[in-house]
């Protein structure tokens, strides 16, 4: 296979990859969550019918990883924005990672310059009219008690994510990744599976915020502390 020492090199990398994982202390949902997108990588590479190596990758090789995962998926259904959104920002993480750590320059500027725009969510079961009644009261919600920040957060998080109470009950500050304009937030969903949700950075950044430099760890947290 004209790819296979390519591959083993990214096996290598990816294997210190998750070590500095760990040593950062991210969550093991986010590690294999890595891993799941990682290995994918690697058997699109190894059926892939272009010779590839880290001074020839190009932009069109990750559109074509892209098209793989299409392809890939049960009943051919069209991978959703989301997905896509996930592929791109973990493999330029971790070739961020192995640009760091090799001799050449990986142009991951020109690579990675791939605009996927998220739609906003609807919201499944809630009335539009709901919706804009929700979004006016938290419009008009005063910050002035931790009570409230607490409120906009678990409100803007159910609204506009679709989480599940059960999610919402484990879901840490630390679960939130940043990418550009979004929070990626990982949780894990029914029958223990990863789920992946996404919101807009402006929706929740003054929230997130204060957990944050309040030393606040779980966002259904009570003022006591408690979950």
């Amino acid at each position: 296979m004209k790819n296979e020492t390519f591959a083993l090199e990214i096996e290598r990398f990816f294997g210190h990859f998750v070590n500095e994982l760990k040593l950062t202390n991210k969550s093991k949902y986010t590690i294999i969550s890595y891993n799941t997108t990682i290995k994918s990588f690697i058997a699109f590479i190894m059926q892939y019918e272009k010779s590839i190596s880290f001074e020839n990758l190009k932009k069109i090789d990750i559109m074509n990883f892209l098209e793989y995962k299409n392809q890939m998926l049960e009943k051919h259904s069209e991978l959703e924005m989301s997905s896509k959104k996930l592929y791109i920002t973990h493999l330029k993480t971790f070739f961020t990672f192995i640009n760091e750590n090799l001799d050449i320059d990986i142009k991951l500027s020109t690579i990675f310059k791939i605009n996927i725009k998220l739609q906003k969510r609807t919201p499944k079961g809630v009335e539009k009219d709901d919706v804009k009644i929700l979004e006016k009261y938290l419009a008009n919600l005063n910050f002035n008690s931790f009570i409230n920040i607490r409120s906009s957060m678990i409100l803007k998080i159910l609204l506009y994510t679709g989480a599940r109470r059960g999610e919402l009950e484990v879901l840490q500050t630390k679960n939130f990744i940043e990418d550009e304009e979004l929070y990626i937030i990982h949780t894990i969903g029914k029958g223990d599976k990863e789920r992946t949700l996404y919101i807009p950075k402006v929706y929740i950044q003054k929230e997130l915020l204060y957990y944050i430099n309040n030393g606040i760890n779980y966002i259904a947290s009570t003022k006591s502390g408690k979950v």
